[in-house]
């Protein structure tokens, strides 16, 4: 699928204040949106498969199977896909001085307090002690 205008040109922005070039952002931009889609296509077969083997896998194990990545780049896109999946927002301005690796650490936290390393969403006691 290709990118919408709106979507292009807020990549184009996002390099303008930094060392990365178009090409490049757009690349990373695809790499994510592909990791994402294989990622929700694997837990929706997942739900339906009654498996041991499907169900025994995590989402970082299925990113490392598919995509022949490290471990850390591995679990880097599996926090990504997390706060993306979750809504989780990361662009308000109090907020615009947390780099990557601190929203990667914040991600990792909360996948391991209140997430499952099986899916991409909160754990469904935290999410009733929520409401």
């Amino acid at each position: 699928k290709v990118m919408s205008k709106a979507v292009r040109k807020e990549v184009e922005d996002m390099t303008e204040g930094s060392s990365l070039t178009v090409k490049s952002a757009r690349r990373q931009f695809d790499n994510l949106k592909r990791v994402m889609t294989h990622v929700q296509q694997e837990l929706a077969a997942k739900s339906s498969s009654s498996s041991s083997k499907a169900q025994s896998s995590t989402v970082l194990d299925m990113i490392m199977a598919q995509f022949l990545l490290p471990l850390e780049l591995a679990s880097q896109y599996q926090h990504i896909i997390f706060m993306s999946t979750n809504k989780i927002e990361t662009f308000k301005n109090r907020l615009s001085v947390i780099d990557f690796k601190e929203w990667n650490s914040l991600a990792g936290v909360i996948m391991a307090l209140w997430g499952s390393e099986h899916s991409l969403e909160f754990d469904g006691s935290f999410t009733e002690q929520m409401r």
